[in-house]
């Protein structure tokens, strides 16, 4: 109808209609103020001036009357959010399966990883009814792994659901309903979780390592899609979808050949580049192989990758990473990773920014003697002098091995060979 004045006034007909239409979000009232018109005046639909035109002979009338119309308050769609986190222990919980706060996703992740999905429930408006029941699919990665187990929340005991699609990379229609009137009301419930794992394929390629450039991640590719929730009392809510974890997926950096086992590939790699600067000309996956980061191909790589060999993907314990890889250590394996760091910290790392080497501190005399006592323990007497690098990383080696003596003899004689390679003339 437009603006509307004394001074500009619509001309409207007994037979027609005025209607409003607030604004997104009001409530209250509105009105709308008329005088009569006798249409011996003016014409239908156009404005008109009323201003010293009403009463007697005109065709307006001088008395008005207002019409008033109400707008209640609508009542807010009731709402369940569904969220998914990355984790690599089961998440804590409550006896039937709450938390007060969504938990956090793990920063990142290998590709050799097993890990749990979980599925959380809640109604973040706080003033709504608990869960009855939940549904959503999770899509996952295939590339690198398969879903395994499905482990539904503990208060979600009716009509327990979930399909495992590996070839598809999803778990259909996930969810359960409850019995119970009090959970995802005011904390934020466990619906169900899965377990993933490494894909099982023989021989499964997974997160590429670049042949030239330095390792880098991807997005993990988990998220939900669909979803449905159902309230206490019965109310359907309209369901919110979290976003996708912003974990980030990394290869395993000692599968430079992406076969799914450190072995003679990566060792041959490996061997190629050992006492050579990272990105050096001519040499393929050097920037990989620099796996402390100091921008040398040293014993402190060697250190690391030792313990890796003979590793595949279906391993069940954890990789060792250096402290410089990204997100949260993993100290697991950390002591078969390097007893050297405890007996004098041989490996003193450059600021990064520097230009990067390995500066091998001095050992006190006594420490290295112990050492070589160690090395003729395990090797036998030296047939000649060797330079400390050389032994720095025999002592490396030796570490490894020692920590790792519950491996097959057949996999300790290719981590022997590895040296064996690394310390020739």
């Amino acid at each position: 109808m437009g603006g509307v004045s004394e001074n500009a006034a619509r001309l409207l007909r007994d037979v027609d209609l005025v209607r409003f239409v607030p604004n997104h979000g009001f409530s209250g009232t509105a009105t709308i103020t008329y005088h009569a018109w006798d249409q011996t005046q003016g014409i239908c639909g156009q404005m008109a001036s009323l201003v010293g035109k009403t009463g007697g002979s005109t065709a307006f009338s001088t008395g008005t009357q207002t019409a008033v119309v109400s707008v209640l308050p609508v009542q807010a769609e009731p709402v369940s959010r569904i969220d998914v986190s990355i984790v690599r222990t089961p998440t804590m919980t409550s006896e039937v399966g709450e938390v007060n706060s969504l938990p956090l996703s793990e920063s990142w992740i290998d590709e050799w990883d097993t890990f749990w999905a979980e599925i959380w429930v809640s109604t973040p408006r706080g003033d709504h009814a608990g869960v009855a029941s939940a549904r959503v699919d999770l899509l996952y990665d295939t590339a690198c792994f398969t879903a395994t187990m499905i482990e539904h929340g503990p208060a979600f005991t009716q009509d327990r659901m979930g399909t495992i699609d590996d070839g598809n990379g999803v778990v259909r229609g996930l969810g359960a309903g409850t019995l119970r009137t009090d959970v995802g009301d005011d904390a934020v419930v466990l619906l169900a979780r899965v377990l993933l794992g490494s894909f099982l394929a023989e021989d499964a390629a997974g997160e590429p390592i670049p042949n030239d450039a330095a390792v880098t991640a991807t997005p993990c590719g988990m998220m939900l899609a669909g979803g449905n929730a159902t309230l206490v009392g019965g109310t359907q809510a309209e369901v919110q979808l979290g976003a996708p974890p912003a974990t980030e997926l990394w290869p395993v950096m000692y599968d430079l050949d992406d076969n799914g086992l450190v072995g003679p590939g990566d060792l041959s790699f490996f061997a190629a580049a050992y006492g050579k600067p990272a990105g050096a000309p001519g040499l393929t996956y050097s920037h990989a192989c620099d796996f402390d980061g100091n921008g040398e191909i040293g014993p402190g790589d060697l250190s690391y990758f030792a313990p890796a060999y003979g590793r595949k993907h279906t391993d069940a314990d954890l990789q060792c990473y250096p402290g410089n890889s990204p997100g949260v250590l993993r100290q697991a394996n950390e002591a078969a990773a390097s007893r050297l760091a405890e007996r004098a910290d041989a490996i003193v790392p450059i600021e990064k920014g520097l230009v990067t080497k390995s500066l091998i501190q001095t050992m006190p005399e006594s420490s290295t003697a112990a050492l070589d006592i160690a090395l003729a323990e395990q090797y036998g007497q030296a047939i000649k002098p060797s330079s400390f690098l050389n032994r720095h990383a025999a002592w490396s080696n030796m570490v490894a091995w020692r920590q790792a003596s519950r491996r097959e003899d057949l996999i300790l004689g290719k981590a022997a060979l590895a040296v064996d390679l690394l310390l020739a003339d």
